[in-house]
């Protein structure tokens, strides 16, 4: 029995060695990723050009953000899709980040290349992340974190990943856990929403409704930009979308989702839905 727990141990960390460091995984015949932790590059890396590319392609220009310089490594996380030609098409990056005695992933930002749409390429992202984030939980319960105005985004946490969301248009929330969101959220906004989520410093935080108000504004060195993407972020239901449209003020306006997700969660909500 030993011998096949030390033999188990070794494949687990043969995977893991592989998975970290940029390993080639394919995902269909069209497409291969590769995986990389923050803390395993450096600032020459090629990534980081890749990561470039990837964002001229898909919005026509370069996030403001530290990562894509290659600045503050060492929490972030980045997936890369490449299609047969080896051209990165599409990316994720996230980081994990503490509340408290907590750790929380932050889901970050997806971008696919306009030429490489339609190929499912975000769903496919988001999967990704999600087995990353629960492989490096060993598979248990964790947190995670979003900001934005997507509608789409709500509902993906709500009613699939999580075992516990707020806000939420799906679940009964206890008040517990409600109060648990919002210190998360307003730790999230003082400590990484300017630096590292590309909210305008002239932006205001609205504690109970988890909402930062001007978080894109140009002034003060919002992510404005993406406001011009606001229709790609609508979901297919319009219930999510109502309450989006109602909880934000302007299109500048964005807002702080927390979850609790676990694996098992999310097989369970995905079964859920197919049946109920």
């Amino acid at each position: 029995m030993l011998q096949y727990l030390i033999i188990l141990f070794v494949l687990w960390k043969f995977f893991d060695i592989l998975l970290c460091n940029g390993f080639k995984f394919r995902l269909n015949s069209k497409f291969y990723f590769k995986y990389y932790k923050g803390k395993n590059l450096t600032k020459n890396s090629k990534v980081f050009e890749e990561l470039k590319l990837v964002s001229k392609n898909s919005i026509d220009l370069i996030p403001r953000y530290p990562i894509f310089n290659g600045d503050e490594l060492d929490n972030k996380h980045i997936i890369i899709i490449y299609d047969n030609e080896n051209n990165p098409v599409a990316t994720t990056i996230f980081f994990e980040w503490l509340y408290k005695n907590l750790k929380i992933y932050h889901m970050g930002l997806y971008l696919v290349s306009k030429k490489s749409q339609k190929n499912g390429l975000q769903k496919k992202l988001g999967l990704l992340q999600f087995f990353i984030t629960s492989y490096n939980n060993y598979f248990q319960k964790y947190y995670i974190s979003d900001i934005g105005n997507s509608p789409s985004a709500l509902k993906q946490i709500d009613k699939y990943l999580s075992y516990e969301c707020f806000p939420s248009l799906n679940k009964d929330i206890s008040d517990d856990f409600k109060k648990l969101s919002r210190n998360i959220a307003k730790e999230f906004y003082d400590k990484h929403a300017i630096n590292s989520a590309g909210c305008s410093k002239y932006s205001k935080y609205e504690y109970d409704k988890m909402v930062v108000l001007n978080a894109n504004l140009k002034e003060g060195g919002g992510f404005h930009e993406l406001v011009d993407f606001i229709n790609t972020r609508q979901s297919k239901s319009n219930e999510y979308n109502d309450f989006v449209n109602n909880l934000l003020t302007t299109k500048f306006d964005e807002f702080i989702i927390i979850g609790k997700v676990s694996l098992f969660s999310t097989i369970y909500n995905s079964i859920k839905s197919l049946f109920f």
